[in-house]
Parts: C-alpha cells; structure tokens; sequence
C-alpha cells in the first residue's frame, strides 16, 4: 500500500492537534485547579460532585437563616438582661426605702429614681431588631407597650389589667370578651421539614422553630413589672415620681414582696429561651460542620491535585516537542517553518 506525502501530514497534523489539546487541557488544570474542565471528561465525579454542592448551598442557606434568628436571640437576651438589671435596682431602692433611712428626702429621691427607671423598662420592652419590634408576638411593626391615659401600661393598646393571659382573651371597652389582637405564634423552617396539623392548619409545633416572643412574658401579667413600680412609688407618697401622695409603708411593702415574686416568675421564664437558644447554637455548630465535610468532599472530587498536575504538564511539555522534532523528519521543511 503506498503511502503518500499528504496522508503523512494529514495524520500527523491529527496527532499534532490532539498532543496540543492535551498540553492545553494539562495548563487548564494546573491554572484552575480543577480535576477537569469539562463533565464529560469525568461523568461520575462530576454528577456526584454536584449533588453534594447542592446539599452543600442548602445546608449554607439553613445556617443563614440560623445565624439571622441567633443574632434575633441575641438582642431578644441584652433586652431582658437589661431589664433584669434595672429590676434589681428597683429592689435595692425599695429595700433602703423600707429601712427608713434618709426619712421623707430619701423617699423622694428614691421615687424619681423609680419612676425614671420603670420608663427605661419601657423602652426595653420595646426594643426592636432589624426593623422589628421583639415582643409583640405577630404584631411586630408597632410597639407593643404603651402607657393609659389611667398611667397604667398597656399591650398593642389594650389595657392589661383588662386581659385574660390563660385563655388569649380580653375584655373590651363594652364589657365583650374579644380574643386577643396579634395572639399567634411566629414560626420559621430551619430544616426540620416543618409540618402542619391536618384538623386546623396551624403549625406542627415539634416540627418548627417559634421566633416571635410575647410582651405579656417579658414584663409579667396581672400584676406587671411596670405597674408594681407605679403602686411603689405612689405607696413613697410620689406618684409619678411627683410631690402629693401620703407615704404609706404597708402598701409599699406589698407591692415589694410581689414585685420580688414577679421577678422570680419572670426568671424562671427564660428557662424556655435559654432552651431554645441551646437549640440554635447545636443547630449551628453541626451545620458549620457539615458544611466543612461537604466542602472537603466536592473539593476532592474535582480539584486536581497540585504535584500530579504538574508533572503531567511538565510530560505534556515533553510530548509536545518531541512530536515536533518527528514532523522535522516526516515533513517538508516549509509546512515546519510554518509550526514553529
């Protein structure tokens, strides 16, 4: 069979071609870092690769969405910290003002002070986070407590001496009993498959997380931390923090000895958001986690390694001349000016 001058060139041309997109693929790898450029050049490790990305990307947006309810958590705890701070002032003042000691000045003193601190209660209470007020259950774009014209404090406008805690109800201005306004529970899906009760539609509580929180847990109900100050400093003879009241030691003692009981109530209160917050923080711990092994096993897959690329660029290198010293013998010296 004769073999002629062109088929010499034409075949070695083919070769030449392929040796090239080798040595290009090889620099590729070696530039990019990737196992391989093109899914084809590697189906299984490509296919798997791209299912653990995908379950990567969904465990990096559940751990978003943790972080963005611990950080809620987090200003949820410096407000009732805050408060439980000035509380235990309140007490210390009280205390000294049983004791007698300073006489009427003292006392005065000491109801200003109260009067000033139960408003910085006030505004605790009304703390927002990202736009949102944090204790006002699912009514979240308007400040929870206010204060009567009666000077008693109120929650989303009702007065609270008028609410029934026990059974979300409360007592209208016409003497009906209405259900209270904004009384449900906010819950999100942190990867638990959240689920809904077939008989009434609302959620599956074991199945979600609850990141709404309500007012009539953070400044106790009947009584209320707000107005135990108020009975306290009327009882010091100032109402309001002003001159015109009589000082009567009995009913400053009782308003003490539930103030302190309320306070005590309010702290074991938190054992449920010392709870839930222990959740979160496992929660984010194991996502960081998975999210690490995840991150290691696509890089496994379709990451090159390093010396290997290396060496099969430097044999690349290698194969590419020594392909061109053979056309040097097979072809006419014009078509190898023509390569180099």
């Amino acid at each position: 069979m004769r073999v002629t001058q062109r088929s010499v060139s034409r075949n070695y041309m083919r070769n030449l071609n392929n040796t090239l997109a080798k040595r290009a693929s090889a620099f590729e790898r070696g530039t990019t870092g990737a196992a391989f450029d093109r899914l084809s050049q590697n189906v299984a490790d490509g296919v798997r690769a791209m299912k653990i990305q995908e379950e990567r990307q969904a465990s990096e947006r559940q751990l978003s969405a943790t972080q963005d309810v611990i950080d809620e958590m987090n200003s949820v705890f410096n407000a009732l910290d805050s408060i439980d701070d000035i509380m235990k002032t309140v007490d210390e003042r009280v205390v000294r003002a049983l004791s007698e000691e300073g006489g009427e000045p003292r006392r005065q003193a000491i109801a200003a002070e109260l009067h000033s601190m139960k408003e910085q209660i006030l505004q605790f209470a009304n703390s927002q986070y990202s736009g949102k007020y944090l204790f006002s259950d699912s009514a979240n774009a308007a400040a929870p407590f206010g204060v009567g014209a009666d000077g008693k404090l109120t929650y989303n406008g009702i007065p609270m001496s008028k609410i029934d805690r026990e059974n979300g109800t409360y007592i209208d201005e016409d003497g009906f009993t209405r259900p209270l306004p904004n009384d449900k529970a906010i819950y999100i899906d942190l990867g638990l498959g959240m689920r809904f009760e077939a008989d009434d539609g609302d959620v599956d509580t074991r199945t979600a997380f609850k990141t709404s929180f309500s007012g009539l847990d953070v400044l106790g109900h009947e009584p209320n931390v707000y107005d135990l100050i108020t009975d306290m400093e009327e009882a010091l003879g100032y109402p309001n923090g002003k001159a015109g009241g009589t000082y009567n030691r009995g009913a400053l003692e009782s308003a003490h000895t539930a103030f302190d009981e309320l306070t005590d109530d309010m702290r074991l209160s938190r054992l449920d958001l010392d709870t839930r917050a222990g959740f979160l923080n496992q929660l984010e711990t194991r996502l960081e986690s998975d999210i690490t092994t995840l991150t290691e096993s696509e890089s496994n897959l379709v990451s090159a390694d390093p010396s290997e690329e290396a060496i099969k660029l430097k044999e690349s290198e290698y194969t590419w001349m020594a392909v061109l010293q053979l056309g040097a013998k097979l072809l006419p010296t014009s078509l190898l000016d023509f390569l180099s």
